[in-house]
């Protein structure tokens, strides 16, 4: 899931949007440039935001890593085409193919 839909998820299930930033411990402004991918969300807060959300930490901490490497670097861009198989070979429930 990308981090912008969880935010969305994890501020319903907080209430809202500023709710969300002061049970993560960060400004509404930061949460709100996070959201819209000007500035970086840690490993501990993308954890954070999957369980409030109700989605997978471990997916969610393996899609933060995918969307920080380059495309233009080849080594990057090869880990990041692995880490996309892995994220593909275990769809999230809902995207499954029964």
């Amino acid at each position: 899931m990308q981090l912008n839909k969880a935010i969305e998820l994890a501020a319903e299930k907080e209430g809202s949007q500023r709710a969300l930033a002061k049970t993560l411990g960060i400004g509404e402004n930061y949460l709100s440039d996070m959201k819209q991918g000007l500035k970086p969300c840690t490993v501990e807060n993308r954890i954070r935001i999957a369980l409030i959300a109700g989605i997978d930490p471990t997916r969610a901490v393996i899609e933060g890593l995918a969307a920080t490497l380059s495309d233009s670097d080849k080594h990057q861009a090869e880990a990041k085409a692995m880490l996309n198989a892995m994220l593909d070979a275990f769809p999230e429930e809902g995207e499954r193919n029964s």
